[in-house]
């Protein structure tokens, strides 16, 4: 249950039991006929609106006690609610005050107990930001910004309606001296109420210096109310003036001045439907005027101006990222649409050309994935929401639902409730694609390649596309990193993710394309990061962007060719271990056409400094992607990214839509590479056991085995693997079987994405559970590495995945490891190695290992920025520590002795510190 939710409910909970006593009815949930009657009947005697929700929680009480939902329970329940309804009539909104008439009060004293001092220039400056009360008791003196040039000031606000500390909507009002009072000017009524007190004070204060509470802000409105002779009561003595009314004083406030409906329900965030309620009764004298000024052909004027205006600057960057940019005919095909059919001009954009190629997913909690159809050779069918249909004929923009584009490997934008065209509104049309009100701005990010059209897997007589429980689970966990992140709206968006190009304090080089990236290039950021300093927000975006496109066009078992005169060097684990990453550079030399970097993953989360290393190796490739590649570990999963630090690394660094973005890239990453088709490289290990049957009971005596298989899997069979996917905790359960049986494709590509990013050697022959997971995981012995190298053709298999002694060992006779990150977590006390692989006289690969220790960082703790998924995201992540292993395995598998592998960590227990580590 939301806490949101929760203190409503037991409020009701409570209303019901005192109402059941008094009707003399002791067992308050066991519900009967007359009961609900009685209790029914007095709430709709007390004017309560939200009677059927009180009815609504005992009926889940009676339920949930045990006792029948009778059909007889059900009648009445029913002729109650419909009882309830009958002539309640709209509800009645908090009342707002004259913000003109409270220029008149001076007085710094407050009117109510806890409420704010100087409480006119406190309502007039809420109002203007149409503030709750619980918003402006939040509120601090370093949310706000002035610019004392221009006479601005600038506020940060939530843009959640349910969570206060959602910081991310800015708004911002200009001196309004000119045409008002200095007494009801925005920007001087908040700088004399900020004077000179420091940044962490509240904006607002009552006489001790705390904020105000919740009640005192609503009885500084009706006692204010009061002093103006106004009525603080409706007539069923229901309270008048309540903590929205600083909200309804600004929406009249602003309406009665002229501005527009729509402006004013986009200034408050959320509630645009509250906000008309707010204005029914505003005195809008101008009314008139402002029809004629706003008539069809004049706004229409505008907005095209301001539409060619917003394309003109963004041409350039538009056509580097092939961005979608408006027909030429489109504005006028908006005019005769308009003109011939009356209907509003959307807000948003009209569907895509290819707009029948496209998935709609609705969000709602039942939501099914359907295939979109429209006739495009009318405009007005492409142009107009009320005309898009769904081969299942669902007119699903009609009602103005929230719904997202899907499309293979894409960012989609929510869509939203339409509004009257707006600057963001058009900045979305021809730019960013973008349709929602502010508060609304979602991100979507596709997670299978399921949801790509060529993909049906079985359409049914509906049209709707199935939807696994793992696609389910990982659309709802994108959601809720929407929900729970700081929101922007769409203009800050747009300026700070394309169109903002200062980079204040920032001195190193600048990423637009890949072009811009040259030796140099890569030296200054080398120095720039070593000194603390980020690449700029807009150069991240558009690098991981860049990468993201380079990646789809490469293979899941990548090739490279190593010829006379080269070498290739392959790096293991880095985790984020900066500076250990530099120095390994130092020793290896840059990458270019002779000299062939690979990756073998796990380049991020336990180190403090995985933004710095990605963000260099992702540099390094875009300047030259044949001569760069990179495998997939298990650490450029979203499961480890969201616990073991990275994704609260980006987080805090940057925003978690650029970890988004990054989560992208990590699933288009290649699996394995094939060096001149004699050594192949992969993350942890090769192909497990077939049939993959899990033994209760096998324990970790070399002796206790699955036999090696039949018939070693092929690298033909490798190659087809989808490798598009995230792994869940299910995942690794649901890679094994009770019983022998034939597995479905994707089944067998799960599995062996499993293998490659998880699995170990052993000593002992055949394969073995592994010390990491508890099911789904195997270990292999030097049989299965014998066997899957002869069978394929193959001179050696090098993999990483573990801490080595000397950062490298020859696990199996032709297997070896290497681990690049020395002195892991700063308690390993091992080398780091990488390995160089040069042509011999007889054409075949020599490896050469290089060892070298760890050097100097700052003072800086591994998983350092995991906090900032645990205290701002906690129900995205588990508290981890590192596990106690033996110095030695029970069983003789040296392998482990003295060492941890980089994923023994265990989840704390409820109530242990978050840096037990």
């Amino acid at each position: 249950m939301a806490s949101t939710s929760a203190a409503p409910i037991e409020s009701r909970k409570r209303l019901w039991v005192q109402l059941s006593d008094k009707a003399g009815y002791p067992d308050h949930f066991q519900l009967t006929p007359m009961h609900i009657r009685t209790v029914m009947g007095a709430l709709k005697l007390g004017g309560y609106r939200s009677a059927v929700q009180y009815m609504e929680v005992a009926k889940q009480e009676h339920i949930g006690l045990g006792h029948p939902w009778t059909e007889k329970l059900q009648q009445t329940y029913r002729a109650a609610k419909r009882s309830c309804m009958r002539g309640l009539g709209p509800a009645k909104q908090a009342s707002a005050l004259p913000m003109g008439r409270l220029a008149g009060f001076s007085s710094s004293e407050p009117m109510a107990t806890s409420g704010p001092t100087s409480p006119a220039r406190s309502t007039i400056i809420s109002s203007w930001w149409m503030l709750r009360e619980l918003e402006a008791s939040r509120a601090k003196i370093e949310h706000l910004t002035f610019d004392h040039v221009n006479k601005t000031v600038t506020w940060l606000l939530p843009s959640s309606k349910t969570d206060v500390a959602a910081l991310g909507a800015s708004r911002k009002h200009s001196c309004a001296c000119s045409a008002l009072c200095p007494s009801l000017c925005p920007y001087h009524c908040v700088l004399a109420q900020v004077g000179d007190r420091p940044g962490h004070a509240p904006v607002f204060t009552d006489v001790e210096g705390y904020p105000p509470s919740k009640a005192g802000w609503a009885n500084t409105f009706q006692s204010l109310a009061a002093a103006l002779g106004l009525p603080v009561t409706f007539r069923n003595g229901a309270r008048a003036f309540t903590g929205h009314s600083a909200r309804a004083t600004g929406a009249q406030f602003m309406a009665i001045k002229g501005i527009e409906l729509w402006r004013i329900q986009i200034f408050g965030r959320w509630g645009s439907a509250v906000v008309l309620r707010y204005l029914r009764e505003a005195p809008v004298e101008q009314l008139g005027q402002l029809a004629v000024e706003a008539g069809h052909a004049d706004s229409l004027a505008r907005a095209r101006k301001e539409l060619e205006e917003l394309i003109a600057k963004g041409q350039a960057f538009l056509n580097a990222q092939q961005i979608a940019v408006p027909d030429p005919d489109w504005l006028q095909d908006c005019e005769a649409s308009s003109s011939q059919t009356g209907a509003p001009i959307p807000a948003g954009a009209a569907p895509p050309r290819d707009f029948s190629a496209r998935l709609v997913l609705n969000l709602s909690p039942g939501g099914k994935l359907h295939r979109c159809v429209t006739d495009l050779s009318d405009p007005r069918m492409a142009l107009h929401p009320k005309h898009w249909r769904t081969s299942c004929a669902w007119p699903f923009a009609r009602d103005c639902s929230s719904f997202s584009w899907v499309g293979k490997g894409a960012l989609a934008s929510v869509l939203g409730k339409a509004q009257p065209p707006s600057r963001q509104a058009l900045e979305g049309k021809g730019l960013a694609l973008v349709r929602a009100p502010l508060e609304d701005v979602r991100k979507v990010e596709l997670v299978s390649k399921a949801f790509d059209p060529a993909f049906p897997r079985g359409w049914g007589p509906s049209n709707h596309l199935p939807v696994t429980d793992l696609e389910v689970e990982l659309i709802h966990l994108r959601q809720q990193f929407a929900k729970r992140s700081r929101l922007l709206p769409v203009m800050e968006v747009f300026e700070s993710k394309i169109f903002y190009s200062r980079a204040p304090g920032y001195n190193g080089p600048r990423y637009a394309q890949a072009s811009d990236v040259n030796d140099g290039w890569l030296q200054r950021l080398l120095q720039c990061q070593q000194q603390g300093q980020l690449l700029p927000k807009k150069d991240a975006y558009l690098l991981v962007l860049d990468v993201i496109q380079q990646l789809k066009s490469e293979q899941t078992l990548g090739r490279i060719q190593v010829n006379p005169g080269q070498k290739l060097t392959v790096f293991g684990d880095i985790h984020g271990q900066y500076f250990d990453f530099m120095n390994m550079l130092s020793m290896a030399g840059m990458p270019n056409a002779n000299s062939l970097f690979l990756f073998n993953g796990d380049f991020v989360d336990r180190g403090s400094w995985s933004v710095e290393v990605i963000t260099m190796i992702y540099a390094m490739k875009m300047q030259n992607p044949n001569a760069v590649f990179m495998n997939r570990g298990n650490h450029e999963m979203l499961e480890a990214n969201m616990i073991y630090g990275f994704a609260g690394e980006v987080g805090s660094k940057y925003d978690l839509d650029l970890f988004n973005l990054y989560s992208e890239s990590f699933r288009n990453l290649p699996l394995l590479h094939l060096a001149n088709n004699q050594i192949l490289v992969v993350h942890a290990g090769i192909p497990g056991p077939r049939p993959r049957v899990w033994l209760p009971g096998q324990t970790h005596d070399p002796e206790d085995a699955v036999p090696v298989n039949l018939k070693a899997c092929t690298l033909a069979e490798i190659a087809t693997v989808d490798r598009y996917t995230e792994l869940t905790p299910n995942s690794y359960k649901d890679a094994v079987d009770d019983a022998p049986r034939q597995e479905e494709k994707w089944e067998t590509d799960t599995r062996m994405i499993i293998d490659f990013l998880w699995s170990d050697p052993r000593g002992g022959a055949g394969y073995g559970p592994s010390y990491r997971k508890s099911r789904g995981v195997f270990m292999f012995g030097p049989d299965v590495s014998e066997q899957f190298i002869r069978e394929n053709n193959l001179k050696m298999v090098i993999r990483s995945h573990e801490v080595k002694a000397d950062g490298y060992l020859q696990d199996h006779p032709s297997l070896m490891s290497v681990f690049s990150a020395p002195n892991y977590l700063d308690t390993g006390g091992n080398k780091g190695a990488f390995l160089q692989l040069t042509p011999g006289p007889g054409g075949d690969l020599q490896v050469t290992p290089t060892s070298y220790t760890a050097v100097p960082h700052p003072d800086l703790p591994p998983m350092y920025h995991q906090n900032y998924i645990a205290e701002n995201h906690p129900h995205l992540t588990r508290q981890m520590r590192k596990k106690q292993v033996a110095q030695a395995d029970d069983f003789g598998d040296s392998d482990f002795a003295g060492y941890q592998g980089p994923d023994e960590w265990e989840e704390v227990d409820a109530g242990a510190s978050l840096n037990a580590r």
